[in-house]
Order: C-alpha cells, then sequence, then structure tokens
C-alpha cells in the first residue's frame, strides 16, 4: 500500500490548471512490484483528472493568503492577478471573478467548458497476481465510464461482484466471461495449461507496430539475455508497461533475473547508476525536468535507451561498437 502512490505518480502528484473542455483523457498503464517472498503483484491502473473539490480549494486559498503574508512575490502576484481578473470582470459582466484558485463564493452547479478549473489527478487500482493486462483494463474503463454516468448499480457493486463472486480460471480450464453493460464486449479470463506457453494477456501488435523485428531481437537476445542495462521510453504510458510485459515474455523459457520496473519513479533514479544488469520502463512526459529528460541527459553506463515514438536506440559510446559485439 505504501508503494502504490510512488508508482501512481513518478514525479509526484500535481495540480493541473485548464478549461474544462480541454482536461486530459483518462491513462491507462500497469506496473508489476515484488512482495516480501519476491513474488510478482501486477497492478493495472487507471489515472483521470477530476476538479478540485470545493473543500481542497478553501484550503488552498487559505494556504495562499497565508503565504502572501510571508512572502512578497506571491503577493504582488496575487495583486496583479486580482487586479487583471477585475478588469476582465468589467468587460464582460456575468463571468466569474477567477481569484486564487477557484471561486468557491457562488453556489452554481453548472460549469461553462471554457470556464478555467483546477484538476486533481485521481487513480484506481486493481491488484491481482494473474497478469490479466487487457482484461483489468477493460473493467477499469468500464468503472470509469459508468462513474459519469447515471446507471442503476453503483459502481460498489461491480467492484464486489468481481472480487468475491468471480473464481480464478483453472489452468486449461474453460474461460470466465464477464459481462460489461458499458462495453460491448466482455471481459475474459483464462490461464493456460501448466506445461505451455506463459500467459501472455497482450497483443503483439503493440510491440511490432512500435519497433521492427531486427530491433526487437537485438533487445531481447543482444541485450537482456547478456544482461545488460535496458530502458524503453514513450509519451504513451500504458505503450511502456505492454511493451516492457512483451519483450519479458519473449525470453521464455528463461526467465529475467535483473531488476525489473516498467514504471520507474524518483526514488529509483540512483538504480540506473547500479552495476549489473537492469530492464525499465520510463514515461516521457515532456516536460524539460522529467525523469525521461534527465536520463536522456545523463545516459547512465552501459545502458541502451529504446524510444519506442522514433523506434531508435540511443546509448553511451559508440553505437555501432557496441551493437556489433
Amino acid at each position: 500500500e505504501e508503494e502504490l502512490p510512488m508508482f501512481c505518480y513518478p514525479t509526484g502528484c500535481k495540480l493541473f490548471r485548464a478549461r474544462y473542455q480541454d482536461a486530459p483523457l483518462p491513462e491507462y498503464y500497469g506496473f508489476v512490484v515484488k512482495n516480501e517472498r519476491g513474488d510478482s503483484i501486477h497492478v493495472s491502473c487507471v489515472s483521470f483528472m477530476e476538479p478540485l473539490e470545493r473543500s481542497k480549494v478553501e484550503q488552498l486559498n487559505a494556504m495562499s493568503d497565508r503565504r502572501q503574508r510571508s512572502s512578497l512575490p506571491h503577493k504582488f502576484f496575487c495583486e496583479r492577478k486580482s487586479a487583471v481578473a477585475a478588469e476582465d470582470y468589467e468587460k464582460e459582466e456575468g463571468s466569474s471573478l477567477l481569484l486564487g484558485f477557484d471561486d468557491v463564493s457562488n453556489g452554481t452547479i453548472l460549469t461553462g467548458f471554457d470556464q478555467m478549473m483546477t484538476f486533481e489527478y485521481k487513480t484506481i487500482c486493481l491488484i491481482s497476481r494473474y497478469p490479466f493486462w487487457s482484461a483489468f483494463r477493460r473493467f477499469l474503463s468500464h468503472l470509469h465510464i459508468l462513474s459519469g454516468s447515471s446507471y442503476d448499480l453503483p459502481l460498489e457493486r461491480y467492484i464486489s461482484h468481481l472480487l468475491l463472486t468471480v473464481p480464478v480460471p483453472k489452468p486449461g480450464g474453460q474461460c470466465i466471461l464477464i459481462p460489461l453493460p458499458a462495453i460491448a464486449s466482455p471481459m475474459v479470463l483464462g490461464l493456460p495449461p501448466v506445461k505451455d506457453l506463459p500467459i501472455v494477456d497482450l497483443p503483439f501488435r503493440r510491440l511490432f507496430s512500435c519497433l521492427d523485428v531486427p530491433t526487437v531481437v537485438t533487445i531481447v537476445l543482444g541485450f537482456l539475455a547478456l544482461e545488460r542495462k535496458v530502458i524503453i521510453m514513450s509519451a504513451f504510458p500504458s505503450l511502456v508497461s505492454d511493451v516492457c510485459e512483451l519483450i519479458r515474455s519473449l525470453l521464455f523459457p528463461f526467465d529475467l533475473c535483473a531488476p525489473y520496473v516498467p514504471r520507474l519513479t524518483e526514488p529509483f533514479m540512483s538504480c540506473l547508476n547500479f552495476p549489473g544488469a537492469i530492464f525499465v520502463g520510463i514515461h516521457d512526459d515532456g516536460s524539460s525536468d522529467g525523469l525521461a529528460s534527465v536520463v536522456r541527459n545523463e545516459i547512465p553506463e552501459d545502458s541502451f535507451i529504446v524510444d519506442l515514438d522514433t523506434g531508435d536506440i540511443d546509448c553511451s559510446g559508440d553505437r555501432f561498437e557496441i551493437l556489433r559485439e
């Protein structure tokens, strides 16, 4: 429970200021953690933004008022913002006066699509010992759709049905179908036979749509099999976790012995400088001070950076000589 927020928000939980119509779409991703016995715990997540609650807005405005007494730059900023908002209010009567974070004095319920609002990140996690990535992502999408609709059954009913009623499928047995009213297709849970290939609940087209076959072979046989440091990057968090899982599955019948972090966070940045192999994934948020930018500017020694958006491989030193080895 203590590690979940750290992996859900790799660079910390931040507020987002934008118009109501420009709110970002939800993001689906996953990561793998280890328990005290070394077993893999698979976590499927959906992150979305919601308007900041009224109580939190009031709390932030109170913090802003206290800071104005001790910080002159913040006081001057708030005074300039209040003056600009007052001028806009005089030009366009009836518009809401934006002071601080949001105007909490009005009791209106409806929100205009062009109104500036403060959003906060929220994440729903589904934890399991089985890598049902596609099925759990479908279930989380179902919950997110129902949260914005007026359906008869509460969300807790679907969650309790999945956790308490749906059994774990038997290896090699029949698949379990769970109907989802908000989505046309049901959620399918199934396990392969014990002596069959391991379960890979992800389409390989996601991997080969980003990287060609020679590049994938080079990563699997030339980097991971020889215990090199491999860093996967992309602007899409779901693509990073999916590609990491698909590449790791190609090592079968061998298993990855190196540390595996498909969603790297700031507290684990130092592990890139450790000697030995490591396999990590980093979400490139596009910021200049983000994890991806820091790693690109200072590439760790003997490491390979695979950019899924461009299909390029970058490394420290002569790339041709390292690839030829």
